[in-house]
């Protein structure tokens, strides 16, 4: 009998912007002064705003050089922006975003499985998902 304890990466709120430092990003009306569609902001992003594609590779590099080889990955939700309803195309925006988010966790962790939910900001309209 083995008394190996297994280890697994959690995951949860990335709410990747794909649009950050442009007019269509998503800020927070309660939080920082930010417009977040300016393309002066910081890379790794701005309170107020969703997460950029630097603060999503940041958070997994720092993920997989911490714990390489971890029994699993779990994934739960919201991994997309805030206001995706509101973009224009919405739909794909939502399958554009979700394969974007889903290719750099499996370039991160290649061999390991990935167990992935949604969340509220994960499906259309938000909040809102029929099974």
């Amino acid at each position: 009998m083995s008394s190996r304890l297994g280890t697994f990466i959690w995951i949860s709120d990335l709410h990747f912007d794909s649009h950050y430092g442009t007019p269509l990003a998503y800020h927070s009306s309660s939080g920082g002064t930010s417009t977040c569609g300016t393309s002066d902001n910081p890379t790794i992003g701005i309170y107020g705003c969703d997460s950029p594609l630097a603060l999503l590779i940041s958070t997994l590099s720092y993920a997989a050089n911490t714990l390489p080889d971890p029994d699993f990955v779990l994934v739960t939700g919201d991994t997309l922006r805030h206001g995706g309803e509101n973009l224009p195309n919405a739909m794909d925006e939502v399958y554009s975003g979700t394969h974007d988010v889903a290719g750099y966790l499996r370039e991160y962790f290649p061999e390991v499985m990935i167990l992935y939910t949604i969340g509220n900001n994960d499906v259309l309209p938000d909040y809102h998902l029929e099974v």
